[in-house]
């Protein structure tokens, strides 16, 4: 009977052994995956700050601290709370505002404040071709180009300071500190942080006709003529082939003459070879 004994002590060795390596692994996972989900909220937060500043642009451009309190609110409070459009959380700590998931062994909130969500705007350059153009042609080129102008903003689109950046972070454990070994991983400072960028111009048009500025006919018009002094050199320059079409038509050798419209497009008309057969 002695040597089953020994081996019913080495078993109860083992399993004690086997308890302190697999259960504080056990526990590193849970938290492991509180933090991987306070990790996509942050995400999500800066994707849905960087959406806004699409139809938000004044707002995005002040920095409105109200888009802050409603990415907390969306983002970093209890799932089940109402989306409001301004929503001001006030206590991370309380039952009814907090994330049930993204608490410690005793409850705590990992997520101390709502003041620890923090966000940052910042706008930048949408650099398209001629930008790059820009920076590599020569100085009479340069010139040239400055006389065209940007032809993104010409047909009113924004490719200037049209590029924003949204970046929120999260600090985790940010107040408290471990007491003792059983609570340091209670206590660990994460700082989940995502950034996402957008151009905030998607160049949607508000119609096809119209004299409002963001229609295709407005935008077509203006981006059609480049200033006063080249369009003037152009219309004289091209005022003898215009010349040649009316004679042409008037002498019937062109019969498809009287449907040239000089400066004139229609935004509706797709030419043939684009339609397919």
């Amino acid at each position: 009977m002695a040597p089953r004994r020994r081996q019913s002590g080495q078993a109860l060795a083992e399993t004690l052994v086997a308890s302190i390596v697999v259960v504080p692994f056990i526990l590193l996972i849970v938290l492991l995956g509180k933090f991987q989900s306070v990790q996509q909220a942050t995400i999500a937060a800066s994707r849905t700050l960087a959406f806004e500043c699409t139809v938000r642009i004044d707002a995005c451009e002040q920095n409105d601290p109200t888009l802050l309190d409603e990415v907390r609110q969306r983002h970093f409070g209890h799932p089940s709370l109402p989306l409001q459009t301004v929503a001001r959380l006030t206590n991370a700590d309380s039952a009814e505002q907090r994330n049930p998931l993204w608490v410690d062994r005793s409850n705590r909130s990992l997520l101390e404040r709502f003041e620890h969500v923090h966000a940052t705007l910042s706008s930048g350059e949408l650099v398209g071709g001629i930008n790059y153009a820009e920076s590599t042609a020569s100085g009479a080129v340069q010139r040239a180009m400055g006389l065209l102008g940007d032809p993104g903003e010409r047909f009113g689109l924004r490719t200037r300071g049209g590029l924003f950046e949204a970046t929120v972070q999260a600090d985790l454990s940010a107040l408290g500190g471990a007491d003792s070994f059983l609570t340091q991983l209670d206590n660990l400072r994460i700082q989940p942080r995502a950034r996402t960028a957008i151009a905030v111009d998607a160049w949607n048009a508000s119609g096809p006709y119209g004299e409002d500025p963001h229609t295709v006919e407005s935008r077509v018009a203006r981006g059609s003529r480049i200033n006063g002094l080249i369009d003037g050199a152009i219309d004289v320059a091209y005022w003898p082939t215009r010349l040649f079409i009316a004679l042409m038509t008037l002498l019937q050798l062109e019969d498809r003459g009287d449907e040239f419209r000089y400066h004139e497009v229609d935004v509706d008309l797709v030419p043939a070879d684009r339609v397919g057969p």
